[in-house]
C-alpha cells in the first residue's frame, strides 16, 4: 500500500496512521497535510489533527519529535551564534568610534594649544 500524499510505500518502519474516514497515510505526511488543510486529501472529510491518538504514538512520531528537537537546538545555537556575531561587531564599532574620538580629541587639543 502506498501513501496517497507522497506515493511511497507505507510500512511499519515508516509509520502509518488511519484517519476516521479509513484512509491510511504516513504519519509525517498526514501531519504536514492536516496542519495546512483540515480535511482528508482523499475524500475531503473534515479531520482533527490526530496528534494525541494512539496510532501516532509510535517510533515514527518519536523520530519526528527527535528531528524537531534537533532542529530546534540547531536553530537556537544558530541564533546564539548570530547574536554573538552581532555583539562582537557592535563592540568592534564601539571601540572604533571611541578610538576615532580619542584621536580627534588629541588632534584638536594639539591644534588649539599651538
Amino acid at each position: 500500500m502506498s501513501c496517497p500524499i507522497c506515493f511511497e510505500e507505507i510500512s511499519k518502519k515508516t509509520g502509518q496512521t488511519i484517519l476516521s474516514c479509513s484512509h491510511t497515510f504516513h504519519i509525517k505526511c498526514i501531519l504536514e497535510w492536516l496542519i495546512k488543510n483540515p480535511s482528508c486529501p482523499c475524500c475531503r472529510e473534515t479531520q482533527k489533527l490526530p496528534i494525541f491518538e494512539d496510532t501516532l504514538l509510535n517510533g515514527a512520531l518519536r523520530f519526528s519529535l527527535d528531528e524537531l528537537r534537533e532542529q530546534n537546538e540547531y536553530l537556537r545555537n544558530k541564533a546564539f551564534d548570530d547574536l554573538r556575531k552581532r555583539f562582537l561587531i557592535s563592540l568592534l564599532l564601539s571601540v572604533t568610534v571611541t578610538m576615532i574620538l580619542i584621536v580627534a580629541e588629541h588632534y584638536y587639543t594639539a591644534l588649539y594649544q599651538s
